[in-house]
């Protein structure tokens, strides 16, 4: 079987523990590369935490692009698939899809989010938006942010946010079992579709359905 194109995920899989690429996995997308196969990302994570991986369309494991040979454009796949963007050499990017979640469904993650006293990171295009209440609340912001190396906006309420959906919430919290219990006890939440966060399982995450 020919291969024509490669998608990698990034935390923990394509990144190892310090979420850098190792010597073999840049040789092994080098080697790719040279075979003809287009290199794609797909990911949870939104465009601007991607960045630090994918720069301006190549992977910047190597000083240049002609030495690479990587094409002038690379499909990613982010927010594990409510979106995909066409990343370009020259820095610009387009959408090519998006999908978000219902009014219904936000509310009703908004508030499991409340309910149990968690914080929710709110996901617009490439802004992460979220409202803490506590220092354990900056805590978790603060550990999400280190593992993506994209901080988040902070507001003082969700309410002003809710006219643009977003593409998916994530419910940061020291127990994922916890939150998805309570998901799946939430008749609002029915048709969300629900990933339990990693490597490190911290966060659940609210996409939509699909």
């Amino acid at each position: 079987m020919v291969y024509t194109l490669v998608a990698l995920d990034l935390d923990g899989t394509t990144l190892n523990t310090d979420h850098e690429l190792s010597p073999l996995t840049k040789s092994t997308l080098r080697q790719l590369c040279a075979d003809g196969v287009m290199v794609s990302i797909a990911t949870g994570r939104s465009i601007n935490a991607i960045r630090p991986v994918v720069k301006v369309g190549v992977m910047p494991f190597m000083e240049g692009f002609e030495e690479l040979a990587l094409p002038v454009e690379m499909p990613v796949v982010c927010f594990n698939g409510a979106c995909g963007v066409m990343c370009r050499s020259d820095g610009t990017s387009s959408d090519l899809f998006s999908t978000s979640l219902s009014l219904e469904a936000t509310k009703a993650v908004l508030e499991l989010a409340a309910q149990l006293g968690l914080m929710a990171q709110y996901y617009v295009g490439d802004d992460v938006f979220a409202a803490p209440t506590c220092e354990a609340h900056h805590e978790l912001l603060q550990k999400y942010a280190t593992l993506t190396g994209h901080p988040q906006t902070i507001v003082d309420t969700y309410d002003t946010l809710l006219s643009t959906l977003p593409s998916k919430i994530l419910i940061l919290g020291p127990s994922p079992d916890v939150i998805l219990d309570a998901a799946g006890s939430s008749q609002g939440l029915a048709d969300v579709h629900l990933i339990r966060g990693s490597p490190d399982p911290f966060f659940v995450e609210f996409l939509p359905p699909g």
